[in-house]
């Protein structure tokens, strides 16, 4: 009997540790299953916020010929002589990358209320808004291959039944109909009222708010009237505002700016301080799935307290020749434009425009062009414009436009054609 009883014991503190092993085991694998979960979870969740990015981008190239052929060696990077009307097409009978962009937004909604956005351009473009390729030719260094055009935050902020967007960054400018962006535009070259009047982006935070029944507003404060290259070599500030209405067919927006300019001169045209006002007004018809056109009408009125120089986009001539400080700057401009869609792959665009920019006793400038444009999508991707455009300027000063040998003598028309090539993804 005790050997019976013994065996039976050894078969029991076997069974024993063969649970035991049995219920390690068991721990092991819930903790292998929990930590599975929570990496589940983890990419579930990182899979879920991936979702909600709008990522995309294209690449734009071109050639374009300007027929008063100004002489590279005299006018290195400035197309048109002391105009500067085509900042991204600096470089006459020349094939160039215009931009290499690339898009990356998380758009807020009542699901997702934080979001940001931000874009990325090299190329040519990131060239001039560097503030290089304007009357020098200066190409070089790598920092200006690279051009951060927006970055911001934004939060969707809930107030009753509606919603505060509330953004801080840098942002695209409310005002003006062209863009920056290639593709968003009808023709290649910007227009005059984009180059002489209009800001190009703003660094600062604002508000906007859509209030039901194709209304919508907003307002900001932001370092300066116009921002190029993030220089704020002041202690004021700038207002932003915008008012705007649209339904399927019409729209109208009233934007503006008041303050200081943020920049030193030579780069916007205005020294960092100087007061400047800029009144925009946008009317736009889209009467049917084939047409759509625009009217954009600007008045500005700046300070001109130094004797400054035309410089890049979104900058007007103040100052003067003789050394003379103390102008002011005022003018107005107005652009018209339309697309008619022929087919599915075939558009025709027409944009007319006048400008009159006058600084006192040292200068008045005035321009007229029309630029045509016909676009065709070889593929969905893939899009081809081709373009001719006519200017012509008047200046109190003397002439505008240059010839192949640096003369400007009784030059005051031009003719600039243009070939670009943009694929999106």
């Amino acid at each position: 009997m005790q050997q019976r009883m013994s065996q039976l014991e050894d078969k029991l503190q076997s069974t024993t540790d063969q649970l035991d092993q049995a219920n390690e085991r068991l721990g092991v694998q819930e903790s292998l299953i929990q930590r599975a979960a929570i990496d589940q979870e983890a990419s579930s969740g990182i899979a879920s916020f991936l979702d909600t990015l709008e990522i995309g981008g294209w690449i734009a190239g071109s050639y374009n010929f300007n027929f008063r052929d100004p002489n590279p060696g005299n006018f290195a990077g400035f197309n048109t002589g002391s105009a500067g009307l085509f900042p991204f097409q600096p470089d006459t009978n020349s094939f160039q990358v215009d931009q290499v962009w690339f898009s990356l937004a998380r758009p807020t909604s009542e699901e997702n209320r934080a979001g940001f956005g931000m874009d990325l351009v090299m190329g040519k473009t990131a060239q001039v808004l560097n503030g290089a390729g304007i009357a020098n030719g200066n190409q070089s260094g790598a920092f200006q291959q690279f051009h951060l055009q927006t970055a911001w935050i934004e939060y969707l902020m809930p107030v009753g039944e509606r919603n505060v967007k509330f953004e801080a960054g840098k942002m695209e400018t409310w005002i003006g109909a062209e863009v920056v962006e290639a593709p968003q535009n009808f023709n290649i070259t910007r227009g005059d009222v984009w180059q002489l009047m209009q800001p190009i982006t703003n660094v600062g935070i604002r508000a906007s708010m859509d209030f039901g029944e194709g209304f919508d507003a907003g307002l900001g404060f932001v370092n300066g009237t116009r921002t190029a290259e993030d220089v704020d070599l002041n202690k004021n500030k700038a207002v932003v505002a915008k008012l705007g209405w649209s339904n399927d067919v019409f729209g109208a927006q009233v934007a503006g700016t008041y303050g200081d300019a943020a920049e030193s001169q030579g780069i916007t045209g205005l020294p960092a301080g100087d007061k400047e006002t800029i009144l925009d007004v946008i009317l736009s018809w889209d009467p049917n799935e084939s047409f759509s056109g625009y009217i954009n009408y600007d008045y500005l009125n700046s300070d001109c307290s130094a004797n400054t120089v035309n410089g890049f986009p979104g900058t007007a001539v103040c100052g003067n020749s003789n050394g003379v400080n103390g102008d002011r700057l005022r003018g107005h401009g107005v652009s018209v434009a339309g697309r008619y869609a022929v087919n599915d792959r075939t558009g025709v665009a027409l944009r007319g425009e006048y400008l009159d920019l006058d600084s006192g006793t040292s200068n008045n400038f005035r321009v007229y062009s029309i630029t045509g444009t016909l676009d065709y999508h070889l593929t969905n991707n893939l899009l081809v414009k081709a373009e001719g455009r006519f200017d012509q300027a008047e200046n109190k000063n003397g002439t505008v436009f240059t010839d192949g040998n640096g003369n400007a003598n009784d030059n005051n028309d031009q003719i600039v054609t243009a070939v670009q090539v943009i694929y999106s993804f």
